[in-house]
């Protein structure tokens, strides 16, 4: 499911729940807000589903790497992407740089990260995640490429980020 999905699929669980018995609804009726309200929290949501923002990536790694994982768009990449996709998955090489085709989304979004064993990597803020357990750790985005740390918290707060060639 996509994000967009989700946000719909939370708009009707929320419409739902705003029934006839509840005194904020009926008062924000009544002062006529409710509409208007309901008209901006849709463009909000509309908006931010209309973005091309591509994918949703699932990373998969070599069986026991840690470090950096740099995803860029790069016009020399060999990977080919469908960029309408819900998900797409992506191996990780040795070096830890993912290269994707230029002209895509601008937005990369790993949503799940795993090893080739199968050995799921959970984000560093899931439920249960101890700080000397391997995670993969959000670091940074700009323009054309995000980079993502994958091992424990102390390998995180001492990372030195490298010099990337374009």
């Amino acid at each position: 499911m996509t994000r967009c999905q989700q946000l719909f699929v939370l708009l009707e669980v929320i419409a739902m729940n705003l029934g006839p018995n509840d005194r904020t609804n009926r008062s924000l009726i009544r002062n006529g807000l409710f509409p208007i309200a309901t008209a901006f929290f849709l463009a909000f949501i509309c908006v931010g589903c209309l973005e091309d923002r591509g994918p949703d990536f699932i990373i998969v790694l070599p069986d026991e790497y840690e470090g950096l994982v740099k995803v860029t768009q790069n016009e020399d990449s060999q990977i080919e992407v469908d960029w309408d996709a819900a998900e797409w998955t992506l191996n990780v090489p040795n070096d830890g740089i993912i290269r994707l085709p230029t002209g895509g989304s601008r937005y990369i979004n790993i949503i799940r990260a795993r090893y080739k064993n199968g050995t799921a990597i959970p984000y560093d803020d899931d439920v249960g995640v101890k700080p000397d357990d391997v995670a993969l750790y959000y670091v940074n985005t700009d323009d054309t490429s995000s980079i993502y740390f994958v091992g424990d918290l102390e390998g995180f707060d001492n990372l030195e980020l490298p010099k990337y060639a374009p």
